[in-house]
């Protein structure tokens, strides 16, 4: 296991002493969780047996409270504990064999490092094959008897201990909570359209074990497959094991997941879809994190110069003024074959933006509207949920209220003039100096004969 940043975890930490007159600490232990709502599984593990002479008390600063006291304090421990390498191996203690168990004092001059002391023990605990004897609690109490233990909370609380003597002890624990923050690549998107969500989750110091994460995909989506999408689950989570929780410790690690719209997800006033996610940590389940999308529609009316509604009219939809890209129609009414078909057609599941709308075939006795006409979905008038649609039910043939919204294209009758630069264009020209030609020759020769 990585080693410990820092031993912060409970507000009491003792230094192991021969102790003289010392203010006892309980058997009773009550620990309080970082919140109210996590509930950590306590383990104490017992280093050292305490023997204690010549219990007294005294007074504190509470006139009303009192504490334990004692001439000395004798620690030991068991030749067969787990532990007894850690010990062995901390400069610290001296050791004195004592029949079946090792007496152990504080070389004069020196002072005990807890916070290394509790990572030597820490690194035993997590050893593999681990068999040490331990006494646990889920209701945040722990009775134990007179020792000198190391107590380990589940959500990654660590604190060395002294137990001797009859006053209860209350401890705080100070050990952080992993977070996390939810963030999509985009706003607002079309049908079918990828969705990168990337889910950064910190992990703090003292943190143990394995953080799930679970993404709440709204109804309309669905899962797609990114290129750099985290590993997810049978039933959509996302794990960051304990091995990469101990390699990042007090460190941010980033899962992504790609989805999309489908295509039946709604528009217009049902804007947006939210994407959620949450963690869960030993007991602790965090609140959820969203990200919204927004998907736009409009709605297409053809009609003439009375505003009454024409079919037979045919479009394609363009990103682009001239050129671009074919937008397809997901979930357009009034379509066939991604051809929008007008009277009135509703176009569902846009992403913003503009677009363009090309007339490919005008309704019969009608004029082709020859330039695209520009179409703008998305935040309009500060509205997120700005989509072009209609109220208006008329039918074609029915006259159409321009005041119940949607994009309304107009045809004209009569005859439809040639393109500037057309052939039809040329052969005036052409016909045009023809006739020039021939008057001046008609001139000339007429000339010429009134000279003769």
């Amino acid at each position: 296991m990585k080693a410990l940043k820092k031993l912060s975890c409970f507000a009491l930490i003792l230094v192991l002493v021969l102790a003289m007159a010392a203010p006892a600490l309980a058997a009773q232990v009550t620990i309080t969780p970082p919140t109210e709502d996590v509930t950590e599984t306590y383990t104490a593990y017992k280093i050292f047996d305490a023997t204690v002479d010549g219990e007294g008390s005294q007074t504190v600063e509470d006139p009303d409270r009192t504490v334990s006291t004692f001439e000395s304090v004798a620690y030991s421990i068991a030749k067969d504990s787990p532990f007894l390498a850690a010990v062995r191996a901390n400069g610290a203690f001296v050791l004195t064999e004592d029949g079946d168990k090792i007496i152990v004092k504080v070389e004069e001059g020196k002072t005990l490092d807890a916070a290394a002391f509790a990572d030597a023990l820490m690194a035993l605990v997590n050893a593999e094959g681990f068999t040490g004897t331990s006494v646990s609690s889920t209701d945040n109490k722990l009775t134990l008897d007179d020792g000198y233990f190391l107590i380990v909370g589940s959500l990654g609380s660590k604190a060395i201990l002294d137990t001797f003597g009859k006053e209860a002890v209350n401890i705080q624990t100070k050990n952080e909570l992993p977070t996390l923050k939810l963030e999509a690549d985009k706003t607002s998107a079309s049908y079918g359209e990828p969705v990168t969500y990337t889910i950064t989750v910190h992990i703090p110091a003292t943190a143990v074990g394995e953080i799930t994460v679970t993404p709440t995909l709204d109804g309309e989506m669905t899962y797609a497959d990114g290129e750099n999408d985290s590993a997810r689950t049978d039933d959509g989570k996302l794990v960051i094991d304990a091995d990469t929780v101990a390699n990042n410790l007090d460190e941010d690690v980033t899962l992504i997941f790609t989805a999309a719209l489908n295509t039946e997800a709604k528009t217009g006033e049902e804007n947006p879809h939210t994407t959620k996610a949450q963690l869960t940590y030993s007991s602790y389940t965090s609140a959820e994190a969203d990200a919204v999308i927004y998907t736009y529609e409009f709605a297409l009316i053809k009609t003439n110069s009375s505003d009454k509604i024409l079919d037979g009219a045919t479009f394609e939809l363009y990103t682009a003024e001239t050129d671009g890209e074919k937008v397809n129609l997901y979930g357009a009414t009034g379509t066939t074959d991604g051809v929008i078909h007008a009277g009135i057609a509703t176009v569902k599941g846009l992403a913003a933006g503009t677009y363009y709308l090309e007339e490919t075939a005008a309704p019969e006795g009608y004029n082709r509207v020859q330039t695209r006409i520009a179409i703008t979905l998305g935040d309009m008038d500060g509205e997120k949920n700005g989509n072009l649609a209609t109220t208006n039910a008329a039918a074609v043939g029915e006259t159409y209220d321009s005041t119940t919204g949607g994009v309304e294209v107009e045809n004209l009758t009569g005859a439809e003039l040639p393109s500037t630069g057309g052939i039809g264009t040329t052969i005036f020209y052409i016909v045009g100096g023809l006739l020039v030609v021939g008057a001046c020759v008609l001139l000339v020769t007429r000339k010429r004969a009134d000279a003769e």
